[in-house]
């Protein structure tokens, strides 16, 4: 069985709609754990990303998934949190971390578009604490993020990404950076 965590889930996680893209031969032989810093949301586990992890967790996943997570976190902590869950990783597994894609945002602004998705990408949908954007990202700020957390980059792409605001979709669009730790390959039943 292949052991995942999805760091900042809130209430849903989405692993599985990714992780068969990157890794097809995981197909249903995926165990998720929850982690998110919000108690209301009743992950698997309740634990705030801006301390290090537990080190009982420590190597214990083939995968981590960040979705829509990281831009979440001060621009000045945005390494050691990455790092922080690259922790979770064992020596041959993976992480992918999603995030709004800056380039798209500023291309809009430049072209005088700043709409919603725009304005939602930049800071977030600020419903609440949890939903205020403090850094950002672009292709170039993730390639050094991996560089920084000791992980192999396997695929850096952007993809479009549906913001929904009430009853209206908004198009946008993000990064999706899939790394893998380098060590031991792992196979199924590691």
């Amino acid at each position: 069985m292949i052991k995942a965590i999805d760091v900042g889930c809130g209430g849903n996680s989405f692993i599985l709609d990714w992780v068969h893209d990157y890794l097809p031969e995981w197909d249903g032989q995926v165990e998720i754990t929850n982690m998110d810093g919000n108690e209301e949301v009743h992950p698997d586990i309740l634990h705030n990303i801006l301390t290090p992890m537990p080190k009982e967790l420590k190597g214990q996943f083939d995968f981590a998934y960040m979705s829509h997570v990281l831009e979440h976190v001060p621009w000045r902590d945005s390494v050691s949190v990455a790092m922080e869950v690259a922790s979770l990783v064992k020596d041959g597994g993976y992480m992918m971390v999603n995030v709004p894609s800056m380039e798209w945002a500023c291309k809009e602004i430049l072209r005088g578009n700043y709409d919603m998705s725009v304005m939602m990408t930049i800071y977030g949908g600020q419903d609440d604490e949890w939903l205020f954007h403090k850094c950002g990202f672009t292709k170039p700020a993730l390639e050094v993020l991996a560089k920084r957390i000791g992980m192999k980059i396997y695929s850096l792409k952007e993809s479009q990404v549906l913001i929904q605001i009430n009853e209206k979709i908004y198009n946008a669009m993000q990064h999706t950076l899939f790394m893998r730790k380098e060590g031991n390959d792992l196979t199924l039943g590691d």
